[in-house]
Parts: C-alpha cells; structure tokens; sequence
C-alpha cells in the first residue's frame, strides 16, 4: 500500500507532478531502499541505484524509472540564457573568494574553529566542514562529549 501512495505521489499528486509531468516507464517497478539510521554509515558505505524520479519519506528511499509526459516544443538552457553584460552585483568580489590564509585549502576545525572572515568566504560556505561540536545531554548530571562528523 505504501508503495502505491509513493508511486502516485511521484506520478500524479507529488509537489513536480503537475508542473513536470511524467509517465512510468512500461516494465518499470519502484525500488524501495531504507536509508541507514547513522549518518557515519551514510558516509562511508550507502549505495542506491537512483532513477530518475523519486522520493523519500521517514528515511525509506522509493525511486523509479520514468519518462516526460510532454508533447510540446522542448527547448534548452542555451534557448533562454541571455546574453551582454552582467551586472556587478552578480559576482563574487576577489577577498570574498578565497580563505585569507592561502595555505589553508578546505575547513577543519577539529582544533580550533576558522576565523570569522575564513568562514565569510565562498570556499567556507560552499565546501565541506569538519569540526568538532560539544553535545550536553542531562542523563543523570552528566555531560558527554561527541565528535560530529
């Protein structure tokens, strides 16, 4: 039952069904994968054969193979993209690019945290972290500490 509802969610009734409507592939069936409960596990060893449509709900992955329901023109990016000059506001100014320490090629912060204006930057803020974060938890009095991936 509750790959049916999946099923029509990706179909018909889902947030993108309507505005990108699509079809079942004829001999396709919708795989169903459970994600696992520790993130670690997710880093290090989860695999899944993702179609091209899909959905995940309280942490089980349904996905299937489908195609376009669409009859119209098809156009591409290169169809709508404008052309000229870009305004300046687009762009990311030279010091907002790069960490302030040239030696420093991605964040960790297991030791100590960046400063401030290391984090302010594109490299900080579209790259992967890892630092160290300090967990409380009241169980008896005691706090403990955690290492967050």
């Amino acid at each position: 039952m509750q790959q049916e509802c999946m099923e029509n969610a990706v179909l018909k009734e889902g947030f993108f069904a309507e505005t990108f409507p699509v079809n079942k592939v004829e001999s396709a069936k919708m795989k169903i994968k459970e994600l696992p409960v520790e993130l670690g596990e997710v880093s290090e060893t989860f695999q899944c054969a993702f179609e091209n449509s899909g959905i995940m709900k309280d942490g089980i992955i349904y996905t299937m193979k489908t195609v376009p329901n669409y009859h119209g023109k098809q156009i591409t990016l290169g169809d709508v993209m404008e052309t000229g000059q870009v305004e300046e506001q687009y762009f990311i100014p030279e010091e907002k690019l790069y960490y302030t320490d040239p030696t420093v090629t991605h964040s960790d912060e297991i030791e100590q945290r960046l400063p401030k204006e290391d984090r302010q930057t594109w490299q900080y803020l579209k790259g992967a972290k890892n630092y160290y974060v300090q967990v409380r938890q009241v169980m008896n009095m005691y706090s403990q500490r955690v290492l967050f991936p």
